[in-house]
């Protein structure tokens, strides 16, 4: 349906985006002379035509859809000097006047058409606009009292975006004036494994210099980029010698880049800025691309068409963000198994399609945000194989989103992966579907989760669930088994009957909330504090003096041991909208 759906609004889009390009002249013959070029269009080229793309080459000569165009350029890539804006209709010439001659009712029709279309667009913008909002309005739900029955299976009563904080530079002062630019070219091996490494060695103490931007973006390049990958290094300074204590060397498929300034001195400032364009679609897997950098910050873009084995990103004082795991239908990185680490800064990834394997992210003192891990959407039949997931942290808060409603965007399968997240003295918060090994663990930070089951086609199938910390709140969020009761393909099995959950927090509340397809026992122990127990087909409850134990039904075998060293403990088992 969600397919159905996706194809319904490209294909309105690309026609509106015909529409309105005829719209922008001001005659009815116009309109009816571009109508004819758009109707020898295909329906891509019509989404392409809502506006101009960039196309930035040595020397290039393109001809497009019965019209011919030249662009012609003498900048080696896509840098602020040398960008060109190319139309993506071909020349056509109209005779304004013609729209003189035609009756006023056919005017009048194609006026209303286009007014209709525009609001159908309007529609539709607002019905995106709303669902993604009605998600973030459900996070608002977070500090409700347990007890409120506003709570549904459908809120998440826990997980709260954290937009990333601003990352500010000191930038240069006075205005740099001194400039110098260079590229390289880097062709992969066509023997043995694909690689590319890019390595710098610069010492920590030369940021009393790259007091200003130094960064290294990775991009989506061109297909006829001159290699299939094309460094672009631009240093600014404000004292002229300082540009030249940027030592790079290239060989075979490793870039290596040192800064040595003569002078720490704080009466200059030097910016770094390196541009990695990878050429898309190289056609074959590459088996591993590594940056390690002390202090440079990391950005993977979008649509990087990589299919990548090993993906390795390394800094010490820089921050990473990567954007380019946005699902796609076209241009989609993949990655199998990915290693990000930043010991000194935080870590951001933005609308992430998991890995296919293996993923680990790893920081000292920065935060680690994952906003929306997502499925291939636009494929629903992709396998999603992912094994494992582990986020650590010493001194930052971890936190991962993945949409859960509606929940049928997730595929139809086995979650078994891992889950793994660590962390000293921040907080945890995690929405994700389940897998068959959860461990959360803080020392001193609170834990937030809301761990959605999916149904399985083994009926056997056991998880276990571990949540910790010493002196922090657990609140503790299992709502309905998705994918359960309309299942797309064979027989759906419950893996919420054989779940083994163990919460324990010294000092600190603990809130658990188990939904109506989770069955088995229940223990729990409180130290010094107050215990409280709720739910619906409760059987054989028994409460003490800091103690509870209680069954819900016979259809399972879960369990629930959960502790309390100093504080409360608030279970709700069952169906919450009953009590």
């Amino acid at each position: 349906m969600l397919r159905e759906v996706t194809e319904v609004f490209r294909a309105l889009v690309a026609r509106l985006g015909a529409v309105f390009r005829m719209r922008m002249f001001q005659s009815y013959g116009a309109y009816h002379a571009t109508r004819h070029v758009a109707q020898q269009l295909s329906r891509t080229e019509l989404v392409s035509a809502i506006g101009t793309a960039y196309f930035v080459k040595t020397t290039s000569s393109e001809s497009e859809m019965d019209g011919k165009r030249e662009t012609q350029s003498t900048c080696p890539y896509d840098v602020e000097s040398c960008t060109e804006k190319v139309s993506l209709l071909p020349e056509t010439t109209f005779n304004v006047r013609q729209s003189e001659d035609q009756p006023a009712e056919r005017r009048q029709r194609a006026f209303i058409h286009g007014q209709i279309l525009a609001k159908l667009l309007e529609l539709c913008i607002l019905v995106v606009v709303f669902r993604y909002s009605w998600g973030y309005f459900q996070h608002s739900y977070a500090n409700k009292p347990v007890d409120d029955p506003a709570i549904s299976s459908y809120i998440n009563p826990v997980l709260q975006h954290a937009l990333p904080p601003s990352l500010q530079y000191d930038y240069c002062t006075p205005v740099t004036i001194y400039k110098k630019e260079e590229h390289f070219e880097i062709d992969l091996s066509s023997e043995g494994p694909k690689k590319f490494q890019f390595l710098d060695s610069t010492d920590a103490k030369a940021m009393t210099n790259l007091r200003g931007r130094r960064r290294i973006y990775v991009e989506k390049g061109i297909q006829s980029q001159p290699s299939d990958i094309w460094i672009y290094i631009r240093t600014q300074s404000s004292y002229a010698a300082d540009l030249e204590n940027l030592a790079v060397e290239s060989a075979n498929s490793t870039f290596t880049i040192e800064y040595v300034p003569s002078t720490p001195s704080t009466d200059f400032c030097t910016e770094v800025e390196i541009t990695v364009f990878l050429r898309p679609d190289i056609g074959t897997p590459v088996e591993l691309l590594e940056i390690q950098t002390p202090v440079f910050d990391i950005y993977l873009g979008h649509e990087l068409n990589w299919e990548i084995n090993n993906l390795v990103t390394h800094t010490q004082y820089g921050y990473t963000q990567i954007d380019a795991l946005s699902p796609s239908r076209y241009d989609r990185m993949i990655v199998h198994n990915m290693s990000v680490s930043a010991f000194n800064n935080s870590i951001f990834i933005y609308g992430m399609t998991a890995p296919r394997e293996n993923f680990s992210l790893r920081n000292g003192h920065g935060h680690i945000l994952i906003i929306d891990l997502l499925p291939n959407y636009f494929d629903l039949d992709e396998t999603l194989n992912l094994k494992s997931f582990s986020l650590s942290s010493i001194s930052g808060y971890l936190e991962m989103g993945a949409p859960l409603d509606p929940p049928m965007v997730w595929p139809e399968k086995d979650y078994t992966h891992h889950l793994t997240m660590t962390t000293v003295s921040g907080d945890i918060r995690v929405q994700a579907p389940q897998g068959s090994f959860t461990n959360l663990s803080s020392t001193t930070g609170n834990i937030g989760v809301y761990m959605a089951p999916f149904s399985t086609s083994n009926a056997e199938l056991q998880s276990s669930i571990y949540t910790t910390t010493q002196t922090g709140n657990i609140r503790f969020f299992v709502p309905k088994t998705a994918n359960l009761a309309h299942p797309r393909g064979g027989p759906r099995f419950n893996p919420a009957k054989n779940m083994y959950s163990e919460h324990a927090t010294e000092q600190g509340n603990m809130q658990l909330w188990y939904g109506p397809n989770w069955w088995g026992e229940l223990e729990g122990e409180v130290g010094r504090g107050e215990v409280k127990l709720k739910g619906d087909s409760l059987e054989r409850v028994v409460k003490g003096d800091g103690f509870v134990r209680a069954e819900r039904g016979t259809r399972g075998s879960s369990r629930i041991q959960a502790r309390v060293g100093e504080g409360s403990l608030d279970v709700f088992l069952g169906d919450w909208k009953t009590w």
